[in-house]
């Protein structure tokens, strides 16, 4: 009988001893894991940027240089940005872009996307432009959300309508857009910067308690 004691003896202080590690490599997750998040964003962003002129780095040296891509790219953006700074250059981007209206699908695009960057390059614009936390229902009834409220608009019938973004863990800057009602949206008490946080964490970095109230008002929030 003595054997048997011991064997039970020992499983607890065994299972302790696991969970015990089990906890220290949780730990260590939680502070790994953001970080490699990051990485992971910074090395797939400079790996973007720099394949943009990789095929004329290939050209010119024969040969891939890493980062070179890069700093051509920033190069070539401050050459244009120089050249449709005065009146002849800014003649021949307004000509490029009288092309480009007259096609069907990139009119579409490019218009959007220039609309985009100078509504950005306003300073304090792309903070600004996320005027609140919110939880929508969506993508179906029961499941909720945690968005943004960029913009607002109105029908033709005046009835006024909110744009909202929904990120996507676990990188924030990507997303869908949506339409809603104010009497869709769900306000909360929640900071632009700590959803961010619940973002990139897959929602681990929560708040413990969040104040959450709907809105019955149609109209937007400038409007209130």
């Amino acid at each position: 009988m003595a054997p048997l004691t011991e064997k039970k003896q020992k499983t607890p202080a065994l299972n302790s001893l696991f969970r015990q590690i089990w906890r220290t490599f949780v730990a260590g997750l939680v502070v790994v894991l953001p970080g490699a998040l990051i990485v992971i964003g910074i090395i797939w962003l400079f790996d973007l940027a720099d394949g943009i002129l990789r095929p004329l780095v290939n050209i010119l040296f024969g040969r891939p240089i890493p980062g070179l891509g890069i700093l051509l790219t920033l190069l070539l953006i401050l050459i244009v940005g120089i050249v449709t700074s005065n009146v002849v250059g800014n003649s021949i981007v307004r000509f490029g872009e009288f092309l480009i209206a007259r096609l069907p699908v990139l009119a579409q695009v490019y218009s959007g996307a220039k609309q985009a960057m100078q509504a950005l390059s306003v300073p304090g614009a792309f903070k600004g432009g996320f005027r609140k936390v919110i939880i929508l229902e969506y993508p179906r009834a029961g499941v909720f959300t945690l968005g943004f409220i960029t913009n607002k608009i109105k029908d033709r019938e005046g009835s006024p309508f909110v744009t909202v973004f929904l990120p996507t863990s676990p990188f924030p800057h990507t997303g869908t857009w949506i339409l809603a009602t104010r009497d869709q949206i769900i306000e909360t008490d929640v900071s632009f910067l700590k959803a961010i946080q619940m973002t990139i964490t897959w929602g681990i970095l929560s708040p413990k308690r969040v104040l959450f109230r709907r809105s019955l008002d149609s109209r937007s929030p400038d409007e209130r």
